[in-house]
């Protein structure tokens, strides 16, 4: 400090804090190479200009952090808008594909019927089995329907705290003549001691259970598949296959997965809108060839219910 006030040559130096409500906000400093050029009266005007111009100071930076908690507002409202729209698509996709579902129906069970009763009629004729190969295809169709049906009326998860390494075990049990087919060998490692996660253990079952099934022809044949779950921050991860982590960046509904064919599967979005409808997200390779790998992420609490709903909760059949 005193080589720099030897080389600028100051002779004469003069400063008053910027103080408001007992903050220092900065220093108002002035020199001169002239000796004795301050003296109390410029010491007390540039104490009232720093009094002048600290609150200014203040001002200045609460205007800066109002406005950048504006600016974060304003995002978080064009989010949310943004998702209100998609919801709402989503619920005119949803009707469209009841009100589909219908009209396919109707015509579709008067087909079965009428093949049922040519069947019958044509017991042992060559024509058997070509009747017979209809009727399978319309039941075919006739269960998808059913699908889209569920599809459309899932109720909401009613979420109580399960282990979810039971409920996955679960589906692994129920998938296991799948495997053995392919002769894949599923193993469930556990990287976390918080397994207690909200679930409805029903839909969370049948999801898992169907995002298994759809995985499936993306695992090779005679290989080892690795369902881990650990550790995400506040919530906990399920992931299959290697790297998941790092390869699974996009979700279903994304512009890079909707040229995945695999994507529109009717099973993989009913899975997808269970898991949604729990808080949940799910990651796939948007360069992948199926969904598999994955990466499942799940809340670790029960989301409080909305005000309106607590204060005019929803009576149950036969209460008054």
């Amino acid at each position: 400090e005193q080589e720099s006030v030897i080389a600028l040559k100051i002779r004469s130096a003069l400063c008053a804090p910027l103080i408001y409500r007992g903050r220092i906000y900065g220093l108002v400093y002035l020199d001169r190479n002239v000796p004795g050029a301050y003296n109390e009266k410029d010491l007390e005007l540039l104490k009232t200009i720093a009094f002048i111009l600290a609150p200014l100071v203040e001002n200045a930076r609460l205007w800066s952090q109002l406005k950048e908690h504006y600016d974060q507002a304003m995002a978080t409202l064009r989010a949310t808008e943004a998702k209100l729209i998609q919801r709402e698509r989503e619920a005119a996709y949803m009707r469209l594909a009841q009100a589909m579902a219908h009209e396919i129906r109707n015509p579709l069970m008067g087909i079965g019927g009428l093949v049922r009763r040519m069947l019958q009629k044509e017991g042992g004729s060559p024509w058997e089995e070509k009747l017979r190969t209809i009727l399978g295809l319309a039941e075919r169709v006739e269960q998808v329907m059913r699908d889209v049906d569920a599809f459309v009326r899932f109720p909401e998860p009613e979420l109580h705290l399960e282990r979810i390494d039971e409920a996955i075990g679960q589906c692994l049990q129920e998938c296991a003549h799948h495997w053995q087919e392919k002769g894949i060998h599923p193993v469930l490692e556990i990287r976390t001691a918080q397994l207690l996660v909200p679930l409805d253990r029903q839909l969370f079952t049948h999801a898992f259970s169907l995002l298994l099934k759809e995985m499936l022809p993306g695992i090779p044949e005679e290989s080892p598949c690795t369902l881990t779950l650990q550790d995400h921050g506040r919530e906990i991860a399920v992931l299959a296959g290697e790297a998941a982590m790092e390869k699974c960046t996009g979700q279903l509904y994304d512009q890079e997965l909707k040229r995945r064919p695999w994507s529109l599967s009717l099973f993989l979005n009913i899975a997808h809108k269970i898991i949604s409808d729990h808080g949940g997200r799910m990651f796939f390779d948007p360069e992948g060839n199926s969904p598999y790998p994955f990466l499942m992420t799940l809340r670790r609490t029960i989301p409080m219910a909305p005000l309106e709903k607590v204060l005019n909760p929803t009576p149950s059949p036969g209460g008054e």
